[in-house]
């Protein structure tokens, strides 16, 4: 009878062990298709598909907005450069940002739409310029590259689109010296 006891009080350990070995496994089940489903988004944004760069930037806390307003404020402060926009630059800003996932329905473009309607605050480019500071030294070197890269090329862009007489000198010095400015924090 003690034997019967016994197998039955081991039983009873043992459904409860597997019981919280079960339970933590569906947790880290949960935890990981968060991740799957974070990085699916986080793609989406930003273009990128690396998933060891997706999973880099959300351990460093960025998620779909914030990687939102890291690619879309560069390109906002080169179109807004000489202190006007004309549409060609506007234009290229909506496209670059429709590339990267911003749409109409994006939870960013209203904000995106007011920025290219009232020139922001130099504020909001120094507040960038710490944060990408900070996120070179959370990300490795070959992770940040690639994200300073697709940041440079889209701002070339939004650049050009200005256009110059007959396609001569396309690009402003004062957009120039901006492109060289971000690029220098990206570096």
């Amino acid at each position: 009878m003690a034997s019967d006891a016994l197998r039955r009080r081991g039983q009873a350990l043992e459904d409860a062990f597997f019981a919280a070995k079960d339970r933590e496994l569906l947790d880290q089940l949960r935890i990981n298709m968060k991740e799957e489903q974070c990085c699916a988004v986080l793609k989406q944004a930003t273009g990128i598909s690396s998933e060891v760069v997706l999973k880099e930037l959300l351990a460093a806390g960025i998620n779909e907005l914030t990687i939102t307003a890291v690619g879309m404020i560069p390109l906002v402060q080169v179109a807004w450069a000489d202190r006007s926009m004309n549409e060609s630059e506007r234009n290229a800003v909506l496209e670059a940002a429709n590339q990267s996932g911003i749409g109409a329905d994006h939870a960013a473009y209203p904000l995106l739409l007011k920025w290219l309607e009232h020139r922001p605050d130099d504020s909001l480019y120094s507040t960038w310029a710490d944060y990408i500071e900070a996120l070179k030294e959370t990300l490795d070197t070959g992770s940040f590259q690639a994200l300073s890269s697709d940041i440079v090329q889209r701002i070339e862009a939004v650049a050009e689109a200005a256009g110059g007489i007959l396609g001569i000198g396309k690009v402003s010095q004062v957009e120039r010296d901006a492109i060289e400015n971000i690029a220098g924090h990206l570096s």
